[in-house]
């Protein structure tokens, strides 16, 4: 086979005796579409291999190299009794090599051609053997796509009369093609004699086109040809299609008619009706020649919507850095992300749906394992120092699938929320996150409210962080938005609120230690609350043992008051002499505190709802659902005030809405919407 690339190597120029990536070459075993298979000696472990070198063209094509480079690791990664060892695969003297463990024997194609066809319990026993095989790889995410005699190897273990098969070319089949779909100019994967309709038309494939192509090779092992050979690929193509299955009775009179119905079955155009699998073929045509009626293949459900989880990961900027550095850079960087994507979905049990350039889509049963997957992303993305960082949008809902994926709302918000995303983050749905709950290995950080494009109700989004991820700056963030509002019409609507209270509080002047870059912070303990002198604002003290602090406030009598938010605690504090005098489980989100009426309030941040607590024992007085009936989303209370003898609750979005409540009633006795304030 020679090239046509000017200095590329050509196969042919493997000469006997010659040597590529630490392999001397002994002689020719068979020639190919894809390439030439030597046998050749390991001159490092000194044993013998087949060595398969791919042609010229195939090394040109840099996105088939990488990914044959890729995939040949994960196809090596297979261990079963009848799939030939896969012992290296790589790139040397501008060639693309894979060595396999050398087989003596011969492929079932020369083993038909010298008998013509064989006995049907010799035939089925190497179909039984190749359907073990096939069904163990596709537990594990693989179709081989290219299942034919020459790619079966038929040997005897031991000098015993039964034949041993192996297949061979797994991580190589995905990749060849002969021909052009019929619906486009998209490649066909796979030999034209033993292709699937479905691979023709250019539909997805699983596991169902290998078994089509085993019930070909079946066919071919008893008659001696193919089930549709025709005089070209093009009506052969057709007639995978189109044409029915042609009878095995008919080409061999002796064989039972039940055993038409096997091979009809696993050649089904609809390969909902095919066998599932390579033991329902075998099981089926062991019955048949046993003169047992096969049994009928069990067809599917309709498909129904499922709780699927949905994550899709974007290359942030992956236009511009294209632009900048040029498109070998561009390809490299889509490469990259591709190779950690593919290598951690089937860890994470994930289902890789779409991988296009800078994008992928990961669809998941289990959302705990998405999370973590999503997780694991972000890191390998930071360890294999990619030039451009991703981001990531996940939620979790029902999906019906469909022939090209799914189809549903979960999956449209797991597009936006990663359009959302910022470089380097992980955003989740409140769905995902009441799904999975809590996830080990997984850390739930900073929650917020979003619109999203396209869907008409808001969204609860909560950032995830790895296990490790230090909390207190989620927390404070936490504390900041629910004491302040994120937006400015927010904290000017909570200004003014808390302008309404008729007392004046006197609030001193406390830092809050956790790695701030004041001078002052600089000299106080973390997990402490400082206190600053409010003319030097130079450090006069700290206030210790109180958890993780995010938040505090003087309140009556003097005493300071602190949210102790990782717990979900409060602590009661003297100023004076510094001791705790307290503490009390809030058994709420805490969001944004009120003194009034003898009371403690706490407004919930997970639910429209106020908290009333006896200060002086920490006990729920009453808990007082706010009404949420014409908001869009009521899910968070966000301030609290206490003034002109009543309490106020700012709580809801889209609108906006404040609730006045009678404190002698512990209830909602009016309401207010805003609607121009979002919250």
């Amino acid at each position: 086979m020679a090239g046509d690339g000017g200095d590329w190597p050509s196969v042919a120029d493997l000469s006997t005796g010659s040597a590529i990536a630490g392999y001397r070459i002994e002689a020719v075993l068979g020639h190919g579409s894809m390439g030439t298979v030597y046998s050749a000696l390991d001159t490092g472990l000194d044993r013998r291999v087949a060595l398969k070198v791919l042609t010229p063209e195939l090394y040109r094509d840099e996105r088939f190299r990488e990914r044959f480079l890729r995939e040949s690791k994960l196809a090596a990664s297979l261990e079963h009794p009848h799939i030939v060892p896969i012992y290296a695969a790589g790139e040397a003297d501008g060639s693309l090599y894979l060595a396999m463990r050398y087989i003596e024997g011969r492929d079932l194609s020369a083993l038909l051609k010298s008998l013509g066809r064989l006995d049907p319990e010799r035939a089925l026993a190497i179909v039984r053997q190749i359907a073990s095989a096939l069904d163990v790889a596709h537990a594990r995410g693989l179709v081989h796509r290219d299942v034919k005699p020459a790619n079966i190897l038929v040997t005897r273990h031991g000098g015993e009369g039964e034949d041993y098969a192996y297949l061979c070319d797994f991580g190589l089949a995905k990749h060849t093609s002969t021909v052009s779909s019929l619906t486009g100019s998209r490649a066909i994967v796979g030999t034209v004699d033993y292709l699937a309709p479905e691979q023709i038309e250019g539909k997805p494939v699983d596991g169902r086109v290998d078994v089509y192509a085993l019930g070909c090779v079946l066919y071919e092992s008893l008659t001696g040809v193919p089930p549709f050979e025709r005089g070209n690929e093009l009506a052969a193509l057709l007639a995978h299609v189109n044409d029915p299955v042609p009878s095995l009775s008919e080409r061999r009179a002796e064989l039972p008619e039940a055993l038409d119905t096997v091979v009809a079955t696993a050649l089904a155009k609809d390969r909902d009706q095919r066998y599932g699998t390579g033991h329902e073929l075998v099981a089926a045509a062991e019955a048949a020649l046993r003169g047992d009626a096969p049994k009928a293949v069990q067809p599917p459900r309709p498909a129904t919507a499922a709780l699927r989880t949905f994550v899709f990961a974007d290359v942030r900027g992956y236009t511009s850095f294209t632009r900048e550095h040029g498109d070998e850079a561009g390809a490299a960087l889509a490469r990259d992300f591709a190779a950690i994507v593919e290598a951690l979905a089937p860890k994470h049990a994930g289902t890789l749906q779409e991988l296009r350039g800078d994008e992928a889509l990961v669809v998941f049963d289990s959302a705990r394992q998405a999370l973590r997957f999503c997780v694991e992303l972000q890191q390998e993305v930071a360890a294999k120092e990619l030039p451009r960082p991703v981001g990531i949008g996940l939620d979790a809902g029902e999906a019906v699938p469909v022939e090209e994926g799914f189809r549903g709302g979960a999956l449209n918000r797991a597009a936006r929320l990663c359009a959302l995303a910022k470089a380097g983050e992980v955003l989740a749905s409140d769905s995902v996150r009441e799904v999975a709950g809590p996830t080990e290995g997984v850390a739930y950080g900073f929650r917020r409210v979003e619109r999203l494009k396209g869907f008409e109700k808001p969204v609860g989004v909560v950032e995830v962080h790895p296990a490790e991820h230090v909390q207190k700056r989620e927390l404070a963030r936490s504390a900041k938005a629910k004491l302040g509002g994120s937006r400015p019409k927010h904290r000017l609507l909570i200004a003014a609120l808390i302008a309404l209270v008729a007392v004046a509080v006197a609030v001193p002047v406390a830092l809050l230690s956790g790695g701030g870059e004041s001078a002052a912070a600089s000299v106080l303990k973390q997990d402490s609350i400082g206190l600053v002198d409010a003319k030097t604002l130079k450090p006069v003290g700290t206030m210790d043992e109180l958890g993780a602090p995010v938040a505090s406030w003087q309140g009556p009598q003097g005493r300071i008051w602190t949210l102790d938010a990782s717990a979900g605690s409060m602590a009661v504090i003297d100023p004076t002499s510094r001791k705790v005098l307290g503490r009390f489980a809030l058994k709420i989100d805490p969001g944004s505190p009120a003194w009034g009426a003898g009371s403690f309030w706490m407004g919930d941040y997970s639910d429209a709802a106020v908290v009333r607590y006896d200060p002086q024992y920490g006990t729920i007085v009453k808990a007082i659902h706010l009404p949420t009936h014409g908001l869009d989303y009521a899910d968070t209370t966000t301030g609290l005030a206490f003034g002109a003898g009543s309490l106020w609750a700012a709580y809801g979005k889209f609108p906006f809405r404040l609730a006045r409540i009678d404190p002698g009633t512990n209830r909602v006795v009016k309401t207010i919407d805003l609607p121009d304030a979002q919250g």
